[in-house]
């Protein structure tokens, strides 16, 4: 999809189906419906949400759509105003097409910085449209792992799901029974400590986010005293069962002096995010994916 310059905003029908999807509401999904009857969404391109927050939006793109709608990491953008502070340095791994490394950038102003690391070329050209005019971001074109070098990537061109794509083989081999048309190429790949060095030399992490679709125990085998440093404030990453989620129950018992948490939603007419303790055992034992917290003791 072309990316053009940002349009103005949202409809005014399409900010309240918005505000009702993004508070948890049940049933959003009709106010959606009634919205876009009475008025048509904007052409693909970069939208301006309500709260200033840039987006990439295309109406058949399941990520973009999300994101326009409000639905998509709701309980995770509910989060980041309490766990981010003005002036912090924040990495996103897994930038994808910019929802949530365009709201840290808000969130952080203009003394902070926020780190963005995206393999993906296409997710890549998306990001800097988004992206433009964000003095406080720093958009790194690479895979994090355990080693320097390169990595194959597989990127799915599907009109559906656009930032589709991961670096594990076994992962791969699963989703191409859904995704099919699945492209491997060859992508720079770098190790975590290597990227803070050349950024931030030692200083505290507000926010470590990591997305990667299964390959998240090889981004922290590239930085592997991070937690025990004590550095990290507070991370969200993805869990994937199936995909050795060992790592998780190690990373639960070794990091010592932070709490986890499974973020999650509870409520039966406004859905809101909630947090649920949660131990080693527990962490490794769950058969769906989830997003873990992990935060720091005071």
């Amino acid at each position: 999809m072309p990316v053009g310059p940002a349009s103005p905003g949202l409809p005014p029908s399409h900010r309240i189906a918005r505000r009702f999807a993004s508070a948890g509401l049940r049933g959003a999904s009709w106010y959606w419906r009634l919205a876009r009857l009475a008025w048509p969404d904007p052409e693909p391109g970069v939208v301006v949400l309500p709260d200033g927050t840039p987006i990439v939006h295309d109406p058949d793109d399941w990520t973009c759509r999300g994101s326009y709608e409000g639905t998509y990491e709701r309980e995770i953008l509910r989060l980041l105003p309490n766990l981010v502070l003005h002036g912090d340095v924040v990495v996103d791994v897994g930038a994808n097409v910019g929802i949530l490394t365009a709201r840290l950038s808000r969130l952080v102003g203009p003394t902070g910085l926020v780190i963005a690391v995206e393999p993906s070329p296409r997710c890549v050209d998306d990001l800097r449209w988004v992206l433009e005019g964000m003095s406080n971001v720093t958009l790194v074109q690479a895979a994090l792992g355990a080693t320097k070098g390169t990595v194959s990537f597989t990127g799915w061109d599907n009109p559906d799901h656009r930032g589709l794509g991961t670096a594990v083989p076994g992962h791969r081999a699963g989703l191409e029974e859904n995704w099919h048309d699945g492209a491997t190429i060859e992508v720079p790949q770098r190790r975590l400590d290597e990227v803070l060095a050349e950024f931030v030399d030692d200083g505290e992490i507000g926010l470590l986010k990591v997305d990667v679709e299964g390959y998240e125990a090889d981004v922290l085998n590239g930085a592997p005293d991070l937690f025990r440093s004590g550095r990290v404030r507070a991370a969200i990453m993805e869990v994937t069962p199936g995909l050795d989620a060992d790592w998780v129950g190690d990373l639960i018992s070794d990091s010592i002096g932070y709490r986890a948490f499974a973020i999650c939603e509870r409520g039966q007419i406004l859905r809101r995010t909630d947090l649920q303790p949660v131990g080693a055992s527990e962490a490794v034992s769950r058969s769906e994916q989830w997003n873990l917290l992990l935060q720091r003791d005071v």
